[in-house]
């Protein structure tokens, strides 16, 4: 906090300089408001995101997952790769103990939900399990860039996914086994989704919205939540803003409807791996690690903090020009609606041996 204190006098002086010198938003070239070129840029961004994602994965993580978080994640891929939903228990429970690994009942499992897991098990099938992150990440460097533009201009778009591809935690992330990568891609799947579902008449984006968003919880299920519940305030906007009321709420039965699909997957699972649907393997594993204010003297005063924190450590670490870009809006005008910092995170307790600190997340 000290050092952030004693850099941010320099943070502004740099964003008044910048104020100065990049010229006015209305002054970017018309070069993507020619469709064949804004593929060329979207391509570009792919192939970019996508190999250095890609670089990090073989030349800082070495193509292995290097702490248990990611372990079980692979673990688990082996596993749905076979074609089961939990591996016959070792015989000897002892001689087979991992941290987040269940043995239990002759079932052997992760405690992670399986979305993830399975998307590396469809790449482990094909033999290309190493591909599978930078394939989202690139992926969702693209759907950055359709989000912004169509929200605000391809200004916005622009702004956002250079910054986006210029962290190097967008980067690193993308080189491991982390699950943060796949939950990213299918959150911006959904927002694109449904932001066109309700500004074009095309059936398929409900349907493309109502999956992306069941599966989910599959993923990540508590980042799940928050994110239900955002989109829940959105889909209510749109369906009260809708020119064409009984059109729109149509669109978000559809959206119901097929997000019901990743949500019975999720409940089937947890039947077959705990013997209850509503027992997830999280919870199972370890009763005592929970959600919510009160667990480990988690407060709102804590989490406030956690909040505050986080996003004080993605202006410096997960994308270091969002803080200067920030201030750059108070000088310039013509900058506001474009940089804007977000910063998502838990409100949750994560225990560690010094203190209590928050789970960052940059979905």
């Amino acid at each position: 906090l000290s050092s952030y204190l004693l850099l941010l006098p320099a943070i502004l002086l740099i964003s008044a300089a910048l104020s100065k010198k990049i010229p006015s938003l209305s002054e970017f070239p018309v070069f993507f408001k020619k469709k064949k070129n804004e593929l060329i840029f979207l391509g570009f961004v792919f192939i970019i995101s996508f190999l250095g994602t890609l670089f990090a994965h073989f030349y800082i993580f070495y193509n292995y997952p290097t702490i248990s978080d990611e372990y079980v994640n692979v673990f688990q891929a082996d596993i749905l790769a076979s074609g089961l939903l939990y591996a016959p228990a070792p015989p000897v429970d002892d001689s087979f103990k991992s941290e987040f690994i269940i043995n239990d009942s002759g079932k052997w499992y992760g405690k992670y939900t399986i979305g993830w897991a399975l998307l590396i098990a469809a790449g482990k099938i094909l033999h290309v399990e190493f591909l599978v992150g930078s394939l989202l990440s690139a992926l969702s460097a693209v759907f950055i860039y359709l989000i912004g533009r169509n929200i605000l201009d391809f200004r916005a778009g622009l702004i956002a996914t250079v910054l986006y591809v210029a962290s190097p935690y967008f980067i690193f992330l993308g080189g491991t086994y982390f699950p943060h990568t796949a939950f990213g891609f299918f959150m911006l799947l959904a927002i694109w989704a449904l932001d066109r579902t309700y500004a074009e008449d095309n059936m398929l984006y409900p349907v493309i919205a109502g999956l992306t968003l069941g599966y989910l919880p599959n993923i990540r299920a508590g980042d799940a939540f928050v994110i239900f519940v955002v989109t829940l305030t959105f889909v209510i906007y749109s369906v009260i803003k809708a020119p064409g009321r009984r059109s729109a709420i149509l669109k978000t039965l559809v959206i119901f409807l097929f997000s019901l699909v990743g949500v019975g997957l999720l409940l089937y699972v947890n039947n077959a791996q705990t013997g209850s649907p509503f027992l997830f393997a999280f919870n199972k594993y370890a009763s005592w690690d929970k959600w919510g204010f009160g667990v480990q003297g988690h407060t709102p005063l804590r989490g406030l903090w956690n909040v505050t924190y986080s996003l004080m450590r993605n202006c410096f670490w997960t994308a270091p020009l969002i803080m200067p870009f920030t201030f750059l809006s108070a000088f310039r005008r013509d900058f506001k609606l474009y940089f804007l910092p977000v910063s998502y995170t838990h409100l949750r307790a994560h225990e560690t041996p010094e203190h209590l600190v928050c789970r960052l997340l940059l979905e």
